[in-house]
């Protein structure tokens, strides 16, 4: 069993590297499905209008408050719909 300490250490190494995947994404210019999209944007206007507006409004908060999730969320009910792959 893991100490408290090691699990949380993975938990904030974890996150980092969510944090950089996910600024990465922000800018670049291409969508997880393959599309284009303007950089700053976190999905292209296609996959971004199949989320559901109460999880594209969480889209707005910022990196390191709820954005994480948010993209989580987005992620996977997008993966659901077959229309992005990770």
């Amino acid at each position: 069993m893991q100490s408290e300490a090691v699990q949380k250490a993975k938990s904030e190494l974890d996150a980092m590297v969510d944090r950089k995947t996910i600024v990465a994404e922000l800018r670049g210019d291409r969508c997880r499905c393959g599309s284009t999209k303007a950089r700053g944007q976190t999905f292209c206007r296609t996959c971004y209008f199949l989320i559901p507006p109460s999880t594209r409004k969480r889209l707005y908060e910022r990196i390191g408050e709820g954005y994480e999730g948010a993209y989580r969320e987005c992620c996977d009910y997008l993966d659901e719909k077959g229309k992005a792959k990770p």
